[in-house]
């Protein structure tokens, strides 16, 4: 079986191809297309290959991506994949985290959320079900992890999802049940959610002027508040490349956060390890990078 999966970002869609054994994916090809210079670029990486292949798609790009171009020379490098798995933002619990879709569907979803992020990723799904018709097409849905459809998250939340996947494979609490707070700051986004049974249930803003000027007390603060929120804190989670690549944020905030227990060390603070914590740290403290197109992976896995 071969499975095509489509995620459009905000300033570039990438799309890769996999194997399927079981329940098994091997990806085999990565693909991403962007803009440069006023010119729309796709770009090809075979897994086990060095060289990254790249081609001009359209010329005097002008902000709006031609999706006709797009979906004709993704036929042209495929051949007609078993599955297509497509990232959609808001499906506002209609169609759950995972659900097949065709036209009707993808109407629908323009009727129920109106956004030009929304609006570009169902012009890519569309094409994408007129060209591939004898395809299976799923979408994930990044407000499906969302407990209050807060709509300043919904294009984050499969971020979440993959985080707390990946944490099954590093501590030794059960995440089931586990009280976790993410701190996520890149270049689109800064702020702090709290989850609880593997559901977003709390979200803040983080006041944001530039990485020089961030706030570790106010931060901390609304840590606490978040804490406050869901019940708890088992685990804290710095992600975004902003707090990811930034032990010097990292180590102030958790000196602020010392009287609830967090304690960290500093030679693997300085060097980016995953895991952060002392032994006698009451609360774990880690960093992790989302892995968005896993965690569709993972639910399209429990569907097949």
């Amino acid at each position: 079986m071969i499975v095509l999966s489509i995620y459009h970002h905000d300033d570039y869609i990438a799309y890769n191809l996999y194997k399927v054994y079981g329940k098994k994916f091997i990806l085999t090809e990565t693909h991403n297309i962007y803009e440069d210079r006023n010119n729309l670029i796709a770009t090809k990486r075979i897994i086990g290959k060095k060289n990254i292949i790249s081609k001009v798609l359209q010329q005097d790009f002008q902000e709006t991506m031609n999706y006709e171009i797009i979906v004709t020379h993704i036929a042209d490098l495929i051949n007609t994949p078993d599955i297509i798995l497509h990232k959609i933002s808001n499906g506002y619990r209609e169609f759950g985290e995972i659900s097949r879709i065709n036209d009707d569907s993808i109407n629908k979803l323009g009727q129920i959320y109106n956004s030009l992020t929304q609006n570009n990723e169902l012009s890519l799904s569309h094409k994408l079900v007129t060209f591939f018709s004898n395809t299976k097409h799923y979408a994930c849905f990044d407000d499906s992890f969302n407990d209050k459809n807060n709509s300043l998250i919904s294009s984050k939340c499969l971020n979440f999802k993959s985080i707390t996947h990946k944490l099954s494979d590093i501590t030794t609490k059960k995440t089931t049940k586990a009280k976790v707070i993410i701190i996520h700051t890149d270049k689109s986004a800064h702020f702090i959610t709290g989850i609880k049974n593997l559901i977003n249930y709390s979200f803040e803003l983080i006041p944001y002027v530039s990485e020089q000027l961030i706030s570790s007390k106010v931060i901390a603060n609304k840590v606490c508040n978040a804490a406050i929120e869901i019940g708890g804190l088992d685990i804290l989670i710095f992600s975004g490349n902003e707090t990811y690549n930034n032990a010097n944020l990292r180590e102030q905030i958790c000196k602020h956060l010392e009287w609830i227990g967090i304690s960290i060390s500093n030679k693997p603070n300085k060097s980016n390890t995953t895991k952060l914590h002392k032994k006698s740290s009451s609360i774990q403290v880690f960093t992790l990078n989302p892995e968005p197109e896993l965690a569709m992976l993972d639910m399209l896995g429990e569907r097949l």
